[in-house]
């Protein structure tokens, strides 16, 4: 066994990575290579995602002990965690660990490190957001201390090539590499209880969370029910996350009297997904967290709807490169619905480009995995 991918929590992307890194090594006849480790809510009819010879496969169940435990703060139980991660890598001979979501497993493999060569990916670019200096600095010990840990192979750095060249340059390394936002292959499925609509329909999706402006999507559906009632229908699809959940379906209970909002609380398949995208006229991603990219703009170049998310950091620059939408500075509730007022009077029809697609595919995901984390040592020094 070469390689160990170590998950405990399943949820969102992380399913959608690790089906990649599967797909990729099942196609590629070499299963035997790799072995997952995953949290006990593992369920492979999850999301629609097609798992195919996975009889084959090598998934180890953690314990819900197991498991709990790793949801648990970063900073708790460290010596516990090494040898949960430890253990199952000598049980499967695994020379190679790789992390879904690396942070998460801060400080662990910077204070004690495993017995493999770890490598996972980092979605937030401290140096990336709009934060303060001390946040900034924060970000950039944390990768230097990770540069300096002698288990550490590769960094990757999620859709952020220009700060992976920055980090190499300046730490005088070659660990940070470019890691593309693989998008999923999407056939639509109706959704039963959606109704044929003649206004705009604006879609927010993923998990519903404070970071990604869930809040600022309710003001706005206030603003706009309000002012220009039957005009526009809201969709808010995805798991609501606890740190919002009251807010949001108090407003939800709100709204749903005054205008047309549909609130999917719940892992929404990728076909349910694409259906909403399709019956969509815009994506808002009015991200508050403009340090990472968004499993959005995937969706946007497949099904040719724009995104309207921050014109700050990575989001902002991902969004105005491969031109799949617009960009407001200081989004918010306000700046959405000027924007709305101002497209209606009369701007053209947004022509979103699909280039996107070309450099996001998951096989190009699995083999910049494959390549960097299995390749003869020293590679990444």
């Amino acid at each position: 066994m070469s390689l160990l991918v170590f998950e405990p929590d399943l949820r969102g992307h992380r399913l959608e990575y690790m089906h990649h890194l599967y797909e990729g090594y099942c196609k590629a006849g070499n299963l035997d290579d790799i072995c997952f480790v995953v949290g006990n809510e593992f369920n492979p009819k999850q999301g629609g995602l097609i798992w195919e010879s996975i009889d084959l496969a090598r998934i180890v169940i953690l314990s819900a002990e197991e498991t709990a435990l790793f949801q648990l703060g970063a900073t708790s139980h460290l010596r516990k965690k090494k040898r949960i991660v430890d253990a199952y890598i000598r049980q499967e001979n695994a020379s190679s660990l790789f992390l879904i979501s690396l942070m998460y497993f801060m400080p662990l493999i910077v204070l004690l490190g495993v017995k493999a060569r770890v490598s996972g990916v980092i979605y937030n670019i401290h140096t990336r957001t709009e934060e303060g200096i001390i946040y900034k600095l924060r970000g950039l010990l944390t990768f230097l201390a990770l540069r300096l840990r002698p288990c550490v192979k590769s960094l990757f750095l999620l859709n952020d090539l220009r700060s992976a060249d920055w980090f190499n340059r300046i730490f005088i390394t070659k660990k940070f590499q470019f890691l593309p936002d693989p998008f999923i292959p999407i056939k639509v499925r109706d959704v039963e209880n959606i109704k044929d609509f003649k206004g705009i329909t604006l879609l927010h999706f993923g998990g519903l969370t404070q970071r990604k402006g869930t809040l600022e999507v309710l003001k706005l559906a206030e603003k706009l029910f309000k002012t220009q009632p039957g005009k526009y229908r809201i969709i808010l699809a995805g798991s609501v996350y606890p740190d919002i959940k009251k807010e949001v379906y108090a407003g939800f209970d709100q709204l749903k009297d005054i205008g047309a909002i549909k609130l999917f609380d719940e892992f929404c398949s990728y076909a349910q997904l694409g259906y909403f995208c399709s019956i969509s006229d815009f994506i808002l991603a009015p991200y508050q967290n403009v340090g990472q990219s968004s499993g959005m703009l995937g969706f946007a170049a497949q099904f040719g709807k724009p995104v309207v998310a921050p014109s700050e950091g990575l989001l902002g620059e991902l969004v105005k490169k491969n031109s799949l939408g617009y960009t407001l500075e200081g989004i918010n509730a306000d700046k959405m619905q000027i924007f709305l007022n101002d497209y209606e009077k009369g701007s053209k029809a947004y022509y979103v480009k699909n280039d996107y697609l070309d450099i996001s595919s998951p096989d190009s995901f699995y083999k910049q995995v494959r390549d960097y984390v299995t390749a003869a040592k020293g590679r990444g020094e």
